[in-house]
């Protein structure tokens, strides 16, 4: 965590190093015209593509695979990470809640309309990344351990 920060500070300010990403049009454009195509399922199988092809940079080897909906289906909006070089280098839980797996669900909920929750393995290092479709406020309450 940021020195002098509170975790809610801390998530805060990695959300908004996410936003700075993307052009702020097109998060709009993204939450508004893509994230309701099919319940969210075109926005989820395009955000774990995109996740798998440009993010190995910071989380290592990782690829799309399929995770299981709420209602029972199947859908190719998962992403898997082998090892992530995040998680690894930094060896504290605290650090990949606060700065990485809170903030990225939060950003991705509300930003780009993708409902995200993230499984981090703290022994092999592995994190499983689930794009959620509908409302998961049980995952999501769950997920703000820290």
């Amino acid at each position: 965590m940021i020195k002098g920060k509170s975790a809610s500070e801390t998530e805060q300010s990695a959300v908004r190093v996410l936003q700075a990403l993307f052009p702020p049009l097109l998060l709009v454009l993204f939450k508004a015209l893509l994230a309701p195509i099919a319940n969210g399922q075109l926005a989820s199988m395009m955000v774990a593509r995109a996740t798998a092809l440009s993010c190995q940079w910071l989380m290592g080897t990782c690829s799309v695979n399929s995770v299981t909906l709420p209602n029972g289906k199947s859908l190719s909006s998962g992403v898997f990470v082998e090892k992530c070089k995040y998680l690894e280098e930094s060896k504290c839980l605290g650090i990949c809640i606060n700065t990485c797996k809170l903030p990225t669900q939060t950003f991705f909920k509300d930003h780009m309309g993708v409902d995200l929750y993230m499984e981090p393995n703290f022994e092999d290092y592995s994190c499983q990344v689930k794009e959620i479709q509908g409302s998961c406020t049980s995952c999501y309450a769950k997920s703000k351990i820290s």
